[in-house]
């Protein structure tokens, strides 16, 4: 299992590091002391290979696109490409649901609706991609947007040679 993390540095601010989760666990866990040398940092060979960036890219994309779904500012129809039906229906029946339940609060509550807050940006903190089988991975994926973070786990499966999500879990 792999996970890929930015890691700081005064000389590339903004790259990805893939690593053993293992090994990201006992080095750079925030637990943990950073270690004093950089042996641990993955050398130029050491990346996700074609497959799992591929993975990675659509569970990010498709993981930004869902809780943009929740949060009313994308239709569900965005998503229905990129997902399998039986995942699709159950992410439509949520969103209606979770609209549903918001619509009702704002009717009580008019109060907890502030429309002149500025909506925040989702950011992927850090995913994490195993592979389950050889048509199959399932990745973890943590997001925030300046207020709260949400993790969310996913299942990609391959059909016919085009990567979908199967399953979608928000917490």
């Amino acid at each position: 299992m792999k996970t890929t993390f930015p890691f700081p540095d005064s000389s590339s601010n903004q790259r990805l590091y893939a690593l053993d989760a293992g090994d990201y666990a006992r080095h750079f866990a925030p637990e943990a002391p950073l270690p004093a040398s950089r042996a641990f940092l993955p050398q130029e060979g050491q990346t996700l290979d074609s497959q799992e960036r591929e993975v990675e890219q659509l569970a990010i994309s498709i993981g930004l696109a869902s809780l943009e779904v929740f949060m009313g500012r994308r239709p569900c129809q965005h998503l229905k490409n990129w997902t399998s039906v039986p995942c699709y229906r159950r992410i439509e029946r949520q969103v209606k649901k979770t609209h549903q339940i918001l619509a009702d609060a704002s009717a009580h509550f008019p109060q907890l609706t502030l429309t002149n807050k500025p909506k925040p940006r989702l950011r992927p903190r850090r995913i994490i991609v195993q592979k389950a089988s050889d048509q199959a991975y399932e990745i973890s994926l943590l997001v925030s947007d300046n207020y709260r973070t949400r993790a969310l786990a996913l299942r990609a499966e391959k059909m016919r040679k085009q990567w979908k999500i199967t399953a979608l879990e928000i917490a």
